[in-house]
């Protein structure tokens, strides 16, 4: 019966933070009708309802860093067997938390140039964490938002690991028409 959890050490990183929504469904009414200005969880997601989400420090942006990078190892190993990205030359990863995901496609990919694209407080965790690991030669990390800057050049292809869902319509728009922009991204899944 607890085979999910056991198989999935990760989740627990999520469950962790699962008092803050309990205590933002406290009163759901108030919070389903959008009376509710501040939640825990908008308070652990420094960026979230951010009218300048590139100006959160990075002590605010660790927390949620962490908690994605924490899922990214297996949805990296997924993505990977999934998709041949052999075949590119450039891949940008938007939204790319601490890098757990380039540093997985650099591992698989020698000869692949990468970009890790992020909030400037957590594109700072993925340079100290890609540099750790050795890569740094191999990945340039660029800060920025997604939904007021422009996206690097030069990649043929473009992934975005946690972000599409993670987002609303609007935002999901605005960096799927950001990507489209670059002038050499292939459009392929």
């Amino acid at each position: 019966h607890g085979a999910a959890l056991a198989g999935n050490p990760w989740i627990a990183k999520f469950i962790e933070h699962h008092h803050l929504l309990y205590r933002d469904l406290s009163d759901p009414l108030p919070l389903l009708r959008g009376d509710v200005k501040e939640t825990g969880l908008q308070g652990f997601w420094g960026y979230a309802k951010n009218d300048a989400p590139d100006s959160v420090a990075q002590s605010n942006a660790a927390a949620y860093t962490a908690l994605m990078a924490a899922s990214q190892e297996a949805v990296a190993a997924e993505i990977l067997a999934a998709y041949d990205f052999g075949q590119h030359s450039h891949l940008i990863d938007v939204g790319g938390s601490n890098g757990t995901f380039i540093a997985a496609a650099a591992r698989k990919h020698d000869q692949l140039k990468l970009t890790l694209f992020d909030l400037p407080a957590v594109a700072h965790i993925a340079r100290e964490k890609l540099s750790a690991a050795g890569l740094s030669h191999r990945v340039t990390v660029a800060g920025g938002s997604f939904l007021t800057d422009s996206l690097p050049e030069g990649p043929d292809v473009a992934t975005l690991i946690r972000i599409a869902h993670d987002h609303d319509d609007p935002s999901v728009l605005a960096v799927m028409t950001a990507i489209g922009r670059l002038p050499s991204t292939d459009s392929r899944p």
